[in-house]
């Protein structure tokens, strides 16, 4: 659905026109067009139905190409879940949609013959909003993101942490209950994000309704 931005959005960035944002998270893709000002000013997105890698690209470049129609687009940024080598945008492992070493950067830059850059999605918000948002005028700053997932990022001396293996700041798998907790996406037991996240909520629900008698039916649907 393509809907307009609020004229009053605040931040900048360096661009010499147009640019896309893609948030690419556990059930949906957004798309916001930003002026050569900073501006926000127009979004789309659609849900994600099928999470095998090409199904997955598809719906990111219909999304894409949605938002910007016949515009001249100078470059375009993408932050999607799992540990991603920001160098060449290959998501090395993502757990939530059980990829290993995916192309997304190329997958993306060859659809749509567009520079596209491929972060971490939490490195991403996290960068962002040190810039031009909370962490502003900050030398050290972290965020913690909540969703589908739990993530988060680190800005050290000025500069955002990316890790040797990528994954600074990814919380979100410390296992914080490790003997009883629910299975992770990435296979262990208990992790934060298993316990803790949107996804981590709805199951706890569905776990106490099964314990509480006549429950199950108004929980079920409080979390559809």
């Amino acid at each position: 659905m393509l809907t307009e931005e609020p004229a009053d959005r605040p931040y900048t960035v360096d661009v010499d026109g147009y640019a896309v944002g893609v948030d690419l998270g556990g059930s949906h893709v957004t798309a916001l067009l930003v002026e050569p000002n900073g501006r926000a000013v127009r979004r789309t997105s659609s849900l994600i139905y099928e999470r095998h890698f090409e199904d997955v690209v598809n719906t990111m470049t219909g999304v894409i190409r949605e938002l910007i129609g016949t515009m001249e687009i100078c470059a375009g940024g993408v932050g999607s879940p799992g540990s991603i080598d920001p160098r060449d945008g290959v998501v090395r492992y993502s757990p939530n949609f059980g990829w290993f070493n995916a192309p997304l950067g190329t997958a993306l830059r060859n659809r749509l013959n567009l520079p596209t850059y491929v972060a971490n999605d939490a490195r991403s918000a996290t960068l962002g909003e040190y810039r031009y948002g909370s962490g502003h005028g900050t030398r050290d700053f972290a965020l913690l993101t909540l969703g589908t997932g739990i993530g988060g990022g680190l800005v050290v001396a000025g500069q955002l942490v990316h890790g040797a293996a990528f994954a600074a700041g990814e919380i979100g798998h410390h296992a914080i209950r490790p003997t009883d907790g629910f299975i992770c996406g990435c296979g262990n037991r208990g992790c934060f994000e298993a316990q803790a996240s949107a996804t981590g909520l709805r199951r706890h629900a569905f776990a106490a309704s099964r314990i509480i008698p006549g429950q199950h039916d108004d929980i079920g649907r409080s979390v559809a």
